[in-house]
């Protein structure tokens, strides 16, 4: 999937006009593209610069939210931006203000593929570093399924895929330690498009 500059575009704009019409701003411009139209997978991430130069130099993720439901993309990352700015655990209250603040980056996902595995540790050998977005699920019998997904910049913070599946089994609902036969793993891949935040853009641009 190639996403040209027109759509990239529009993305960031939906993103960050779904956000503003939250606090109260005008509706969002609905992209004219096709593309939006399509029925796929995706998720907004946001990452909250600070107020000062050092604070910006390491963004703090405010929130992830993506959706797997067959709905058509604009109203999925519609709703994402909605969810991961107000909605995410980890994020913190949003002045109109703040919304300068928020660094956005778009993952459209693939298709899932399942991995192959029979135990754990070819699980782990199974896993691309820096390339494989992860869903773990797990189907106890007569249970209910719980699951976790990491997409591929994940691996930035986790490069070990000891690790990296570890962390994927707690985001689950499951201990670090915890296997069974029912866990099964997909991967998929991400095109990912990025709009740095309007504050710390217009602070680079200052003639120094």
């Amino acid at each position: 999937m190639n996403v040209d500059v027109e759509i990239e575009r529009e993305a960031i704009a939906l993103v960050r006009g779904a956000i503003a019409h939250r606090q109260g701003g005008p509706r969002p411009t609905q992209p004219k593209s096709v593309f939006f139209e399509n029925i796929r997978p995706a998720f907004v991430t946001l990452h909250r610069v600070g107020a000062e130069p050092e604070a910006a130099a390491v963004p703090e993720l405010h929130g992830c939210i993506g959706s797997f439901a067959r709905a058509p993309l604009a109203v999925t990352l519609t709703r994402s931006a909605v969810s991961a700015a107000f909605e995410d655990p980890r994020a913190i209250p949003l002045a109109p203000r703040d919304l300068d603040d928020l660094d956005v980056e778009v993952s459209f996902l693939s298709e899932t593929t399942a991995i192959p595995f029979a135990t754990e540790e070819q699980a782990r050998a199974a896993l691309r570093p820096e390339i494989d977005g992860v869903i773990l699920r797990y189907r106890p019998r007569g249970g209910v399924e719980r699951h976790g997904l990491f997409l591929p910049q994940v691996w930035q913070r986790l490069p070990e895929p000891r690790d990296f599946l570890d962390e994927l089994k707690r985001k689950a609902g499951l201990p670090r330690s915890f296997w069974a036969p029912e866990i099964t793993l997909e991967r998929f891949a991400v095109e990912r498009i990025h709009d740095p935040a309007p504050r710390l853009a217009s602070r680079s641009a200052r003639p120094r």
